[in-house]
């Protein structure tokens, strides 16, 4: 470990079978990233605020997961599932087709335009 680093150690994790932590050492050298939500590239995590949530590895069951998150968040007017549900579907989704990739890229560009005009 080199000098002046910190070990830093989020929130646990609940998965399958228990708890998992999460450590990651942060240098006071360069200011930690701070990602409110998308899908981490090295660690393969969806990350919503503070939460980071595990993906699979497999292509096929990320794309499977999106389109359940997509299918749950049509009928979000259920009782246990929701609306919110669709961006999430969507983010998931975004990771492997590229079709939706730019589409949320352009929604997201327009969104943070629109908050800077105001």
């Amino acid at each position: 470990m080199e000098e002046g680093a910190l070990l830093k150690r989020d929130t646990e994790i609940p998965i399958l079978g228990g708890l998992r932590p999460r450590v990651r050492q942060v240098t006071m050298a360069e200011p930690q990233k701070t990602k409110k939500f998308g899908i981490d590239a090295t660690t393969h995590e969806l990350i919503i605020g503070s939460w980071r949530l595990p993906l699979p590895q497999s292509r096929a069951w990320r794309i499977a997961l999106g389109a359940v998150l997509l299918f749950g968040g049509i009928l979000g007017f259920l009782p246990v599932l929701g609306f919110w549900m669709v961006p999430l579907g969507l983010i998931v989704l975004s990771h492997d087709l590229a079709f939706v990739r730019r589409q949320r890229r352009r929604l997201s560009v327009w969104w943070a335009r629109k908050r800077q005009a105001s």
